[in-house]
């Protein structure tokens, strides 16, 4: 018997055939059930990612916008309120005036009618003192006449 000794790692022959065939369907299998779904789940996730980013790209710019619709909005505010206390300071400064013309006006009345009513009070002290005088004046020369004076 000989014994043929071959020292060879590969052999062509019907199982290389065989083993290609096996490995082709391996793949095909391990493509089906594990590569793509595991493509795209990480494709959705990428796109998760994406959406995420440009949702917070475009939640800043809307921020930003807000900030400065908020920065227009309290300088109009700070101008209205400049405004309106102007307007009640011109609007207190004029009632003001207002009233400092009405106690003007009411002195000067008042100090009319107290001239007026200092006028006639001399008048009838004048009257009075006058009709005083007269007797008084006329007893005085009653006594010193000695006599009754018919003056009437």
């Amino acid at each position: 018997m000989e014994v043929v000794e071959n020292i060879a790692l590969i052999t062509i022959n019907e199982t290389l055939v065989v083993q290609l065939l096996s490995f082709l369907i391996f793949m095909f299998i391990m493509n089906r059930m594990m590569f793509r779904p595991l493509r795209n789940i990480m494709e959705k996730r990428e796109k998760i990612m994406q959406d995420t980013e440009n949702e917070i790209r475009d939640n800043q710019a809307q921020m930003k916008k807000m900030q400065r619709e908020l920065a227009k909005q309290e300088a109009q505010a700070k101008g209205d309120a400049a405004t309106l206390l102007l307007e009640i300071t011109r609007a207190g400064e004029e009632d003001a005036r207002q009233i400092f013309l009405a106690v003007r006006e009411e002195i000067a009345r008042i100090r009319q009618q107290s001239s007026t009513d200092l006028e006639a009070e001399y008048a009838r002290a004048s009257k009075s003192l006058e009709e005083e005088a007269r007797a008084i004046s006329l007893a005085l020369m009653e006594q010193v006449l000695q006599r009754r004076l018919g003056l009437s």
